[in-house]
């Protein structure tokens, strides 16, 4: 049965913000799972295609998404409001991590067009030593070439801690996040819930009781693809991202061939025990404690609810010994396979080819706008000429006729 403690109160709106990295997906495909009972306890999920909730929030928060990703849309965010508006349940949710992103005016202004007095946040929290292994990632999986101890040394020793990725403690200032939204709905409206790796299902009961649903109701599907890579397979995605930023290629191509190319099947792969994992050293996991700490007692003062154990947050793991067999294969050669098959299908420009480019846009070119308008027609001329070489190749190939 749900525990009527963490109820919260008929016509509210549970308003899930994340931040990213504190199990979000888990939740979130709880909530998917149980779609086809969650109505028959009494509540509506708003925004069952994450996508197209990704999409809408990044449209009020005024935030990049990811690189080459579809835009950001305000339509969609007007239909998850009717559908907030349209919901006949007791009790609705709404989950997305982009929105920690919104400023203090956008959060604002998302409240208000929810309905001041109906929205209740829920703020995920997890200590930050787990969190910076994975958010690195998932910055180098949109782009950012910085490696590991270099991105820990700017974000804890390089004030203002801004560069190379500004969203980093914009999202994990825990204690100002949570202060941001209670300011805006009041303390008594803002849930804090501890994820605690000694209790596992922790997080999961504690948003089926703020919605009064029986336990069990909200299931995760395991998930493979949401595992972290190993030190070699994230180090194969910063190599190819340098590609990209040395050579100038689109971001569309990159959203396409590496985010849900490369990095896709990396995931769907299951690396051996002994292969490296990202580790983060000492003198970090002792800063992101502090952060924790600081974090604790500026949330514990706020006055807003906390389910779980803050001091969580504080503890310090040693970190692990760095040792590993090598990768099968050499990160640079992988890298060099790619980048090759990419030039082949004509979806990005070969360094020969640009440097040729360079070469033939002289000083006798009267403007930029001049030499890149030659430019676009040359690229454009060489993919049209990959593209016909390709389109004979499939052609004979397809012709030809295999023996019994």
């Amino acid at each position: 049965m749900p525990s009527d403690d963490l109820l919260i109160p008929e016509g509210s709106l549970l308003l899930h913000i994340g931040p990213f990295k504190t199990g979000t997906t888990a939740i979130q495909t709880g909530f998917r799972n149980a779609i086809p009972v969650l109505k028959e306890h009494g509540v509506t999920l708003v925004g069952q295609n994450r996508r197209n909730v990704r999409r809408a929030v990044l449209s009020v928060t005024g935030n990049r998404g990811l690189s080459g990703d579809e835009p950001p849309s305000e339509a969609l965010w007007k239909n998850l409001l009717a559908d907030i508006h349209r919901a006949d349940t007791p009790r609705a949710v709404l989950s997305s991590e982009f929105l920690c992103d919104a400023g203090k005016s956008a959060a604002t202004e998302i409240v208000n067009q929810i309905g001041q007095g109906r929205v209740h946040v829920v703020v995920t929290v997890r200590p930050l030593a787990k969190i910076l292994p994975s958010a690195w990632q998932q910055y180098v999986r949109n782009m950012l070439t910085t490696p590991y101890d270099e991105w820990l040394d700017a974000m804890f020793n390089r004030a203002p801690y801004r560069e190379p990725t500004p969203s980093f403690w914009r999202r994990h200032r825990h204690g100002k996040l949570v202060a941001k939204w209670a300011s805006i709905v009041g303390p008594e409206n803002v849930s804090v819930v501890v994820a605690d790796e000694r209790d596992r299902d922790g997080m999961i009961h504690a948003f089926e009781d703020l919605l009064g649903l029986p336990k069990a109701t909200l299931i995760p599907s395991p998930d493979r693809t949401n595992r972290s890579l190993t030190a070699a397979e994230i180090e194969l995605i910063r190599q190819l991202n340098l590609q990209f930023q040395e050579y100038g290629w689109n971001e569309e191509v990159y959203h396409k061939f590496v985010r849900n190319g490369v990095v896709w099947r990396l995931l769907r792969r299951m690396p051996a025990p002994d292969e490296q994992r990202i580790i983060t050293p000492q003198w970090a996991l002792e800063r992101a404690a502090a952060a924790g700490a600081k974090a604790v007692h500026n949330i514990q003062h706020r006055g807003v609810r906390v389910i779980g154990d803050p001091e969580v947050l504080t503890q310090i793991d040693d970190a692990p010994a760095g040792s590993s067999r090598p990768a099968e294969l050499p990160v640079d050669a992988g890298v060099g396979s790619i980048v090759a098959l990419l030039y082949r299908a004509g979806l990005v420009e070969s360094p020969q080819d640009l440097a040729a480019d360079n070469e033939e846009d002289g000083p006798g070119i009267a403007t930029a706008a001049e030499r890149a308008a030659r430019r676009t027609v040359r690229k454009f001329r060489r993919w049209r000429s990959r593209r016909r070489a390709l389109a004979v190749a499939e052609a004979k190939a397809g012709r030809v006729v295999p023996k019994d």
